[in-house]
Formats: C-alpha cells, structure tokens, sequence
C-alpha cells in the first residue's frame, strides 16, 4: 500500500508516521514544511516500510492508495495571525487532497477533523443527535477553528460518491506533544519537566485522551473495507476528569498543582466543560479502543519524561 501523510512531522503525523513505518507493506510518502526535521525524524524510526519525504510540489505526481491529511495549526493562539490562516491552511490542504482523489478513482482520504466542528458549546457532551451551533452573526475568534473543520466535513459529504472519512478527534496525547503549547496537558508536561507547579481553575472538566496505538488502529481501519463517506468521533475506553488526572500525576510522577478561583482557560479554542463524545459510531467500522484516558495519560507521559530526563 501506498500511503501519503500530510503535516507528517506534526503531533498526530509523527505517530501515525511511527507505526506505519513498521509495516512491511507499506511505502509511506511523507509531506511536511520542514524535510530537514523530517528526515531527523525518518532516521530514529528503525522502520521496515519504504518511507520517502516529498515536497507538496510533487504531490500530485505521485501515485499513492490513500491520502491521510494531519495538516492543520495544532495550538491557534501560538500564531497570531491564526484566524486567517486557519481557514487558508485547512481548505488549500484539503483542496489538494480532493483535487488528487478526484484523478485517482480508487484513492482512499482519511481527514483529521476535530469535535471543535460542533461549536463551543460543551455543557453536554456530544452525541449522534448534536447539531453544530454557531452564533452566526458575531462568530468569535476561538470558534474559527471548528468553523474550517466543519466546512471541510461539509465539503466531504458533498462528494458521497468518493471514500472519506473525518476523524473527530477531541483529545489526543503522546510523548510527541507540543510541551510549549497552551492546552492543558502541554502545560503539565512543561511544569513537569521545569519541576514547576501548575496553576489551574477550580471547575473541573472532562477531557478525553486517545492512545497513539488506539489511533493508529481507527485509521487502519478507514483504509479497509468498503468504500465510506462519513464522520466519525473518536473516543478512548473513558474520559477523565481534570482533577482525577491531575491526582494521578501527582502519584506517579510528584506533578504539583495549585488551584485558584481566576484562571485562563485550559483550552485554546474556549472554555468547554464536557469536552467528549458518547456517539459510537465508529463502532461501524469495527473499532473498539484499548485505552482509557488515564491509561494514555500515564504510559505517554512516562515515555515523554523518559526520553528527556532518562530512567524515571
């Protein structure tokens, strides 16, 4: 099989990148804005599949089997001409993709979505009956982000005819995380590593983090099978409560934490208190997770210190 990755040297590309690496089977073209990071990369993964790293410019000359497009700005409020960009990165990218699927009859397109595409509006968690809901008339700019992901799922649908399918992912950790971005657990990795305490708000939240291996194993599954024009939430074997993760952190690793009544959000996209799915319909595509949330959290990070701080 002949894959491409898009935004390979990103957080979710570098782990699918990772495990696909291992497959003999596979001849995996990498696509990323720095090829110097990703050959960097390329050389620490052992791998028994062909990996080559392309420009976007050749993308369209190269015959792949499927396309899996991890393109996107993973921490908005790092950039601050992020509005903008959002929705440039996310429909150049993703027209690239359509263009090329549209030449190539049998092309397979996995597309990493976000739960964001419902809105920001998470006092519930999502299900199989939520509709996305924006105030259409004075949109924020922290719900830019969900807007270009629920164009692009829109866009998809429109083209029933093609196999796709949306990956929306509402939490995702690794030993690859970002510990200079500016969601919660990039902020518990950096004060982990700096020996810092965390300071965080007194509401509790749920969050849902989803294994690497857990993943990598939805996406395969995407890759199989009949052809498919869908979205689906992805979700791990439980989500876990900010304060139940913090503890554990605190038991495994002597993470501090400090609570305080005034505190900025833990997301970057707004403040969302049930941020989860309980839809199941990924289910149809025979995927059942192996982890929970505080199973993620714990053998990541373990890995993450390990290989910056050696042995734990």
């Amino acid at each position: 099989m002949r894959l491409a990755i898009l935004g390979a040297s990103g957080h979710i590309g570098k782990n699918l990148t990772e495990r696909l690496s291992q497959r003999v089977d596979c001849v995996l073209h990498l696509f990323a804005r720095d090829s110097a990071k990703m050959r960097k990369f390329r050389a620490g993964l052992h791998a028994r599949a062909v990996i080559e790293i392309a420009s976007f410019t050749e993308f369209a000359r190269i015959p792949y089997d499927a396309v899996i497009n991890c393109v996107g700005i993973a921490d908005p409020e790092k950039r601050t001409d992020a509005g903008p960009e959002i929705f440039r990165i996310t429909e150049e990218f993703d027209n690239l993709v359509l263009r090329y699927i549209e030449k190539h009859e049998g092309c397979r397109y996995v597309s990493m979505s976000s739960g964001a595409a419902y809105g920001s509006d998470f006092s519930e968690p999502a299900d199989d009956r939520r509709r996305a809901s924006y105030h259409l008339n004075s949109v924020r700019t922290e719900e830019f982000y969900g807007l270009a992901k629920l164009y692009t799922e829109a866009k998809h649908r429109a083209q029933a005819e093609r196999h796709i399918v949306d990956l929306r992912l509402f939490g995702f950790f690794s030993k690859h995380i970002d510990i200079e971005g500016r969601f919660l657990l990039s902020e518990v990795a950096r004060c982990l590593l700096r020996k810092q305490p965390m300071m965080t708000g007194s509401t509790d939240i749920m969050r849902d983090y989803v294994h690497p291996d857990d993943l990598f194993r939805l996406v395969e599954l995407c890759l199989e099978g009949k052809r498919r024009n869908m979205a689906v939430d992805v979700y791990s074997k439980a989500a876990v409560g900010k304060f139940a993760l913090l503890d554990m952190l605190r038991a495994e690793f002597g993470f501090e934490y400090e609570v305080i009544e005034h505190v900025g959000s833990d997301s970057a996209t707004g403040a969302k208190n049930q941020y989860f799915s309980i839809s199941r319909q990924a289910q149809q595509l025979g995927y059942q997770p192996q982890y929970s949330s505080i199973e993620t959290v714990r053998s990541e990070m373990r890995l993450m210190l390990e290989a910056k701080m050696g042995p734990l």
